[in-house]
């Protein structure tokens, strides 16, 4: 037994198969033993990746790992280019927003065959002899058609449509640009086939939101389009001009609202008496009540130094019972303010040696010229053949807030 573990004690350690690799001394291996432990451990691993990957092909939580990790890329670049196009709008925001308004319009496509119409009907011109001015001429004309057409959108920024824009007013900008004269009649052609290519198309002549705020009053497009062609003229027009008449001369006259009328007619002085508890009519020299009647415009003008009460109508009617109301007015106002000198001695007279109208649209533009022209003391100088060029001019008037004296 002793030889036994002798002999067993004297194998050599190369030769015991009963001990693996792994469990020697390291001290102790060769350098070939060491290079081939370490090919066998470097498979072993291999294997055991082998061995997962086929058995476990997914683990959730390395799967949803990456997936965060993707959703945080993808997120810091989406940030990063949404700083610069932030970056981008700070920058150019008005010019951006200037091109976006013009862009969503249709008149943004009709503008690119308008250039071409204009181009080509100059070389028709050409053809038939109509400019022969020369080279210097021609890049004149040239110039001054892409200046022409850039000015509508200049008037429709500045007054919302080109309703109150006449030809002559961009033949004169043009004169004053160029310090030519564009009244040639192709010229002026040329000018009025832009302004009426707009005009066909309300959608494309107008910008949409466009306002006018003046004290109490906002007038939008709705309100300011009543004054193109023979439209009706609303009270919001009525009332916003009656108040610009009445600021220009704000201590000799006084405007009434074109609710007022109706207002006393229904339901007598108790209705309308609060309307003037701030003001002093018998301290004016002049009093506008403007007269709305089922679908037409009148006007009642009050002289309180001479006690005088006019009614003016641009269809010559006479209608008896508006100034029987307002004589009635004025004493309970007499009576109710202690100034009982104004109960009596007032006369009552028709106006007949007016403009008249005639159309049954045009009775609204007739009463507001009748309330600028009594409160500036000007003439009555205007007649059917006047109103266009009134209602452009009174359209102006109430985009500028102002009137032209």
């Amino acid at each position: 037994m002793e030889e036994e573990e002798r002999d067993e004690e004297c194998v050599p350690w190369e030769e015991k198969d009963e001990v693996e690799d792994w469990q020697m001394p390291f001290e102790s291996q060769p350098q070939a033993m060491l290079a081939n432990n370490y090919r066998q451990q470097v498979s072993l691993h291999e294997g055991e990746a082998k061995f997962q990957a086929r058995d476990f092909p997914e683990k959730p939580f390395w799967i949803r790992l990456r997936g965060l990790r993707q959703q945080k890329l993808k997120r810091w670049r989406g940030l990063r280019s949404s700083a610069r196009i932030r970056n981008r709008l700070v920058q150019n925001w008005k010019a951006w927003r200037q091109r976006a308004q013009w862009a969503s319009t249709l008149g943004y496509r009709r503008a690119r065959r308008w250039r071409q119409y204009s181009l080509y009907a100059s070389k028709r011109l050409d053809e038939q002899g109509c400019d022969t001015m020369g080279s210097s001429q021609t890049g004149l004309e040239t110039s001054g058609r892409e200046t022409g057409e850039t000015f509508p959108f200049l008037y429709l920024q500045k007054y919302g449509s080109l309703i109150p824009v006449h030809s002559d007013d961009i033949v004169e900008e043009l004169q004053g640009i160029f310090n030519e004269d564009f009244t040639q009649p192709h010229r002026t052609v040329m000018v009025q086939h832009l302004i009426q290519s707009y005009q066909r198309s309300p959608g494309t002549a107008m910008v949409k939101g466009f306002r006018v705020n003046y004290k109490r009053h906002v007038l939008t497009m709705d309100d300011l389009s009543t004054l193109y062609g023979q439209n009706w003229l609303n009270d919001q027009v009525m009332n916003m001009y009656g108040d610009l008449v009445m600021d220009s001369v704000p201590e000799k006259v006084h405007f009434f609202n074109s609710f007022f009328y109706d207002k006393l007619r229904t339901k007598g002085y108790d209705g309308v008496k609060r309307w003037t508890k701030n003001v002093d009519i018998f301290q004016k020299d002049l009093l506008l009540i403007p007269i709305h009647l089922e679908v037409h415009w009148s006007l009642v003008s009050v002289d309180i130094k001479q006690r005088f009460i006019t009614y003016f109508d641009s269809q010559r009617t006479l209608n008896r019972r508006c100034p029987k109301h307002i004589f009635k007015y004025l004493q309970a106002e007499a009576m109710i303010k202690e100034k009982r000198d104004f109960c009596t001695g007032w006369k009552g007279f028709f106006k007949m040696n007016v403009g008249r109208q005639n159309n049954d649209s045009d009775c609204g533009a007739f009463v507001l010229q009748y309330c600028k022209c009594l409160a500036l003391g000007q003439p009555f100088s205007f007649s059917q053949q006047d109103m266009p060029k009134l209602r452009r001019l009174m359209y102006k008037e109430l985009c500028y807030c102002k009137l032209s004296l």
